[in-house]
């Protein structure tokens, strides 16, 4: 803002302040963002899910051991611990679909942002055009009052030399005073004009001191992009995405139809303090004899029993630990789930034929839009050739105008012309210039 201060202010320079000065562009940009982070998301729907669980409990009284699955009376601690993956095998072609529309989704929210900006640029444009035309009138004002002021130098020293009456100095006067009025109310219409440019661009605190005039060709290139070098594209573009956006919205209530298939694989483990302890061997087994009680040798007719040698382990109960429970209790699940939809009311027909309607909608919106754009586009011609017509006109009046002041100015200052004569000739001088500004 402080580099504006001491020089013109361009279009561009309005055009991009506007821009960035707007909360309504500011917030469809943040809509946009949002739209983004959709798209990103449906992207990742097609990837594999992993999730942990774990849970600790302790209970009293009458309970189920989650290990044993047996009733127990006794305090029982207890855990689990999980790990689970799934993932989405074929569903209707909805994943892919579903990507599909955020996709036309996050194009429509950045178009609206295009929209907008279209806009305000025009708003924009029209202000800083108003700028312009009030201040070169009141440049045209000033002017004419010099002339006056000139005009009166000159008839003062006439007076002075008693070649004028006094009376031309007083007409004089008057016209000065309604030239200042003119002047001064110019510079209130110019004020006005410039705080309603502040305001489109919601710049309250800019101080405008002069702004540049654009050439036509600056017009063009400042107000449209290359993507919008059309009146109304943009908002044509939107509708186009609307039509697309419903064909999306009929192929996933259609692929509500079809079935699903999913995997789910996990890994699973527990914990319980009302397992068995284990058995630990802590040396090495003995050698031990014993009498068999069937087993006989027969000699000369009597009956002997024989000795049975065998080695015992040495061992002794251990705790089952926590830690050790969770390491041995490990299993393995998989599963496949299919789904198909057999009888839902007719629901997913139903939002076949709204979406499908919804479809015939977009399409009608666009070729309203179309016929607008196309009645603008041949008003805007119209207007462009009435324009120069009436500019080219209005420059040949200026001309003559201007030739017709010179000779009343010198046949007044002759002495030929009376004041009112000379005046008229200034005002419709005025006229033809303010004329030309205004088709310009």
């Amino acid at each position: 803002l402080s580099a504006q201060k001491n020089t013109a202010l361009t279009l561009d320079n309005c055009l991009e302040m506007a821009i960035s000065n707007n909360f309504d562009i500011k917030i469809a940009e943040q809509k946009h963002n949002i739209s983004q982070k959709n798209l990103e998301q449906s992207q990742r729907e097609k990837m594999p899910s992993l999730s942990s669980d774990f849970s600790q409990g302790f209970n009293l009284g009458r309970n189920i051991d989650p290990v044993s699955n047996q009733f127990v009376t006794t305090p029982i601690n207890s855990a689990t611990l999980g790990l689970t993956s799934s993932t989405t095998l074929y569903k209707g072609d909805m994943l892919k679909n579903t990507v599909s529309l955020n996709e036309k989704l996050q194009k429509s929210a950045k178009m609206e942002s295009e929209v907008l900006k279209f806009d305000l640029k025009k708003a924009v444009t029209l202000a800083f055009l108003e700028v312009v035309l009030k201040q070169e009138i009141l440049a045209l004002k000033v002017e004419q009052k010099k002339i006056i002021e000139s005009q009166m130098a000159r008839n003062k020293a006439l007076i002075e030399l008693g070649n004028l009456p006094n009376s031309g100095l007083i007409e004089l006067k008057a016209q000065l005073e309604n030239e200042t009025l003119g002047i001064l109310e110019v510079e209130n219409q110019l004020t006005e004009a410039k705080n309603y440019l502040k305001k489109i661009m919601n710049a309250p605190d800019l101080e405008i001191k002069e702004v540049k005039e654009p050439l036509v060709s600056d017009l063009s290139k400042s107000a449209f992009s290359k993507s919008d070098n059309l009146v109304g594209v943009p908002f044509l573009l939107q509708k186009k995405l609307n039509i697309e956006i419903a064909e999306n919205q009929i192929k996933l209530k259609e692929g509500a139809k079809k079935p699903s298939l999913y995997f789910t694989g996990g890994l699973f483990t527990n914990f319980s303090s009302q397992a068995l302890n284990r058995v630990k061997f802590v040396g090495e087994p003995q050698q031990q004899v014993q009498v068999s009680e069937n087993q006989f040798v027969s000699i000369n007719g009597n009956k002997f029993p024989l000795n049975v040698v065998s080695f015992v382990p040495k061992t002794e109960e251990v705790r089952f630990g926590y830690l050790s429970q969770l390491f041995s209790n490990i299993g393995l699940g998989l599963k496949l789930n299919l789904e198909y939809p057999i009888l839902d009311k007719n629901y997913r027909n139903t939002q076949i034929q709204i979406s499908k309607i919804e479809k015939q909608i977009a399409q009608s919106e666009l070729q309203k839009a179309e016929t607008e754009v196309k009645n603008d586009l041949l008003q805007i011609k119209t207007q462009l050739e009435n324009a120069k017509k009436l500019l080219l006109q209005a420059q040949k009046y200026e001309t003559a105008q201007n030739e017709a002041f010179k000779l009343s100015k010198e046949r007044f200052e002759e002495g030929l012309n009376s004041f009112v004569e000379y005046n008229q000739a200034k005002i419709s001088l005025e006229s033809a210039r303010s004329n030309v500004i205004r088709n310009k």
